[in-house]
């Protein structure tokens, strides 16, 4: 009953919260600060209730999608908003996986292409190989079986992750996901198999997932 009244006072702070942000970009519709504000909240409350309505929460999605995109192009050198644009665009594809995959498929690859891009442009950087990592993944699980693109994705997958897990080792939600790519890249059966297994085995050895 707690949880319930505590849920329904935060759904109505977002909704006050997006009014204001609304208000302010009608009123200041060149300011990027506002407009990234406005975003951002879109996404809040569309998190907020993506389960009890689904068909509004994408529509907030969209709306937050489309501002990203404009900030993108607005500041193409500006890295944090394609890291924001990346967010924006699996929130979407998530929503819609079960639904309209086609429609998935192509927010997942066109957020894979960003999350290339960002590894190539901030080498070393846990976030932008995390990202990869989990885009690919997602990419990969939406395709059918026998989509030979599976292998490579899960390959891009694992070795990001591994690449991020390598520079922050003692993660173990990142060590988590790293595993679970491990096993299902070596699931595809490629000639490095063994290795993976290998690697997947050290890992629930040092974090325990196997209890799990």
């Amino acid at each position: 009953m707690l949880r319930s009244v505590e849920t329904g006072r935060a759904s109505e702070l977002y909704r006050e919260s997006l009014k204001i942000s609304q208000d302010l970009a009608e009123a200041y519709p060149k300011n990027l600060e506002v407009r990234r504000d406005l975003a951002i909240t879109l996404e809040n409350v569309a998190k907020l209730i993506e389960r009890v309505n689904p068909e509004r929460a994408l529509e907030l999605y969209k709306k937050s999608l489309s501002i990203r995109r404009d900030l993108s192009e607005a500041q193409p050198e500006n890295l944090r908003i394609k890291q924001n644009l990346i967010t924006s665009l699996n929130n979407i594809a998530d929503l819609l996986r079960g639904n309209d995959p086609e429609q998935a498929l192509e927010l997942y690859r066109e957020a894979l292409v960003i999350c290339r891009d960002l590894v190539t442009r901030l080498p070393g950087s846990i976030q932008a190989l995390q990202d990869l990592g989990i885009s690919a993944a997602r990419l990969a699980q939406l395709l059918p079986t026998e989509d030979p693109e599976r292998i490579s994705l899960w390959r891009e997958a694992a070795i990001s992750l591994r690449d991020a897990l390598a520079i922050q080792p003692e993660n173990k939600e990142l060590a988590r996901m790293s595993y679970h790519a491990a096993l299902y890249y070596a699931d595809c059966d490629p000639d490095d198999r063994d290795e993976w297994l290998a690697y997947a085995a050290e890992l629930a050895e040092r974090f325990g997932f196997e209890e799990d």
